[in-house]
């Protein structure tokens, strides 16, 4: 019994070092979030190409931002994690700018 509670110890703390945090789970699903939000604007065409290829190129660069920051330490520190949710904002902010823009695919 001793030796069970103590492999299922271990089993849970080697999961949660491997497992993202919670922080970088919230940035991950806002940029999935962000890409829906791009597609669909293309879709319905409230974005033209060009936008569209500019946010993306954006949106490419926060994730290699995010992958780059993962690797350094495996863990993204309070300050990465801002910064990347400023990153967030502003893209958010370019987002929603474009699709509002009265500029329509024909």
């Amino acid at each position: 019994m001793k030796q069970w509670i103590v492999f299922s110890l271990a089993l849970a703390a080697s999961a949660s070092l491997l497992a993202p945090s919670a922080s970088a789970r919230t940035v991950q699903s806002r940029v999935v979030t962000q890409k829906y939000t791009i597609r669909q604007g293309v879709r319905h065409g409230t974005l033209t190409h060009e936008e569209a290829l500019r946010l993306r190129r954006h949106e490419r660069r926060i994730a290699r931002q995010m992958r780059t920051d993962r690797r350094t330490n495996h863990v993204m520190t309070a300050r990465e994690r801002a910064r990347l949710e400023r990153e967030l904002d502003r893209q958010r902010r370019h987002i929603y700018r474009r699709e509002h823009n009265l500029q329509y695919r024909r």
